[in-house]
């Protein structure tokens, strides 16, 4: 599907669109404070290609709504939560919670 899809299709079903896109590649994707964005990058450019998608405009970043950093566990974590649950991508423990 080339072309302008922007006429037909908004922001918020270009990302879920973009989410099931990824649900059929084979390779898994990780993400998170600790893993490498440019494969995120990457598959981003991709979908954006094959939809027929615009370049990002000049200071897109500051569009952004920025998030509060959180809690990041280093990978090798051995607090109780991470020992018995395993790292928590979605919900990490708090700041109280690691020792």
């Amino acid at each position: 599907m080339k072309g302008n899809v922007m006429d037909t299709m908004s922001p918020s079903e270009a990302l879920f669109a973009f989410v099931g896109w990824l649900t059929t590649r084979e390779e898994p994707v990780i993400a998170g404070a600790s893993h490498d964005a440019s494969i995120w990058a990457n598959l981003i450019d991709e979908f954006c290609k094959r939809h027929g998608f615009a370049e990002p405009r000049d200071g897109w970043e500051k569009r952004i709504v920025k998030e509060e950093p959180t809690f990041i566990h280093p990978q090798d974590c051995k607090c109780e939560v991470c020992r018995v649950v395993g790292p928590l991508p979605y919900s990490p423990p708090t700041q109280e919670d690691h020792r």
